[in-house]
This record gives structure tokens, sequence and C-alpha cells, in this order.
């Protein structure tokens, strides 16, 4: 609880900047049911006036195309690593990764 705090404090704080800009968040395979924390993370962000848009990683390979016109992208906790492989490795926007070692 006090890590996802920390990390709601730094959104907050950190990209204050970026209200009306287009955020891809990367969500475990149930973007529908998404758990408790990926919920609170995509409400907050949400109500600091950043545009949206959740994909759920699962089987369907994700591609770097997924992030095209997007300002940022999140990878939640909840994305499991072997599903992300390199996709996003070379893409052209800030990313947050939540997952450690998404990249090893």
């Amino acid at each position: 609880m006090i890590r996802t705090f920390t990390l709601f404090l730094c959104l907050i704080t950190c990209f204050n900047f970026l209200r009306s800009q287009d955020l891809l968040f990367l969500t475990g395979p149930d973007s529908v049911n998404m758990l408790n924390s990926d919920r609170q993370l995509l409400d907050t962000l949400e109500s600091m006036g950043l545009n949206v848009t959740v994909r759920g990683v699962d089987a369907n390979p994700i591609q770097p195309e997924e992030a095209d016109g997007k300002t940022f992208a999140f990878i939640s906790p909840s994305v499991t690593a072997s599903l992300i492989g390199i996709a996003f490795r070379d893409v052209k926007i800030p990313i947050i990764v939540s997952e450690a070692f998404l990249f090893d």
C-alpha cells in the first residue's frame, strides 16, 4: 500500500503538466476486471486529466505501433514480462515501467 501511494505521489507531482495528453496504460491480461492496484492507478491518471487508452497484455502480441500518437506509456506491474518482450524497447516515447526487470 505504501508503495502504491508513493507511486501515486510521484505521478501526481511529475505529470501534473501532462493534462489532456494521451497515455497508453498496459495492464494484465484482463483489462476489464483488472487488479485493484491497477484500477487505482488508472483512476488516478484519469483524474489528472490524462486521456488513457487501456490495453490488456495477453497472448495477443503487443505491437510498438500501439504507442503511436501517445505522449507516454505506463506498464503496470501486473503485466507479465514475457508478454512484452522487446516490443517497447525502441519506441520514441517515455515509458514508465513498474515491473522490475522487464527489459532484461
